[in-house]
């Protein structure tokens, strides 16, 4: 099981040689027994390696949105294996409410905003409705467990398990409810390795709440409950250079040697 950071930021994509944290938004890909699972799909998924002949697993893609916010659909389009019968893409969209994910990615992918819309995708790519709290089995050997979380509009957090190894993935959340830390904490159980939302300082959460965001206090909760759990703070506030990424969390970092920073381009592999 690898998992690779294909895009870190939050909101937009950046440029700027203070940005090496991330310049993508949030994809992060795991090649697991020949499928490549892929969670949301910012630009960060256009760093996706597609060459068969180096990536076998790309055949075998597996995408699973969080939420429908642009900022994570926003590589989606583009992704060419959509327009390649080469690759067997399922693409799993969790439900909200009364939305459901294919009415919202029509609304993106479809003009005057995209050129074509969903109809020119071939058969090679499936997409399947789910409504968050489900189990989706992929074979016998592998799943994926769902719950939702607090963000506008709601948010899915992805725990993919195979055997005793698994990665939890929540990009976007906030500690507005008594039960959120407590929920999260149950829901990484085990888990090797969490990616997520770190978007603020304790000083900028003041003048954000129900912006739908974590700040660093909240995974101080997180990380003296996980101490096992490798940590990866995630989603980087756009406007923040490299300095200011590493300054927020650095007393962090040095009271919990399991919390690291998610770096676009780092590879992580679980043993």
């Amino acid at each position: 099981m690898k998992l690779k950071f294909l895009g870190t930021r939050g909101g937009v994509p950046v440029s700027g040689a203070d940005k090496s944290f991330g310049n993508s938004t949030s994809c992060v890909s795991v090649a697991l027994d020949g499928v490549s699972y892929i969670f949301d799909a910012g630009n960060g998924i256009l760093n996706f390696e597609t060459d068969l002949k180096t990536n076998p697993a790309a055949s075998q893609i597996r995408i699973f949105l969080s939420h429908y916010h642009f900022d994570h659909l926003l590589g989606f389009p583009f992704f060419q294996p959509l327009y390649s019968k080469k690759f067997d893409i399922r693409v799993h969209l969790p439900t909200f409410g009364n939305i459901r994910g294919v009415e919202a990615l029509q609304k993106l992918v479809s003009p005057p905003l995209f050129p074509v819309d969903l109809a020119v995708l071939g058969e090679h790519v499936t997409f399947l409705d789910f409504e968050p709290g489900e189990l989706i089995s992929d074979g016998d050997a592998v799943s994926v467990e769902t719950k939702l979380f607090n963000h506008p509009g709601g948010v899915c957090a992805y725990k993919l398990v195979s055997g005793s190894k698994s990665i939890v993935y929540l990009s976007d959340v906030e500690n507005a409810e008594a039960n959120t830390i407590p929920d999260l904490v149950e829901f990484c159980v085990s888990a090797n390795l969490l990616v997520i939302d770190s978007s603020y300082s304790d000083d900028e959460i003041v003048t954000r709440r129900g912006w739908g965001h974590f700040c660093i206090s909240d995974i101080q909760l997180l990380a003296e409950k996980l101490p096992k759990t490798a940590i990866y703070l995630f989603h980087h506030e756009p406007s923040k250079s490299d300095e200011r990424v590493e300054k927020d969390s650095f007393e962090l970092r040095s009271r919990h040697r399991n919390v690291l920073i998610a770096q676009q381009g780092d590879e992580v592999e679980i043993e």
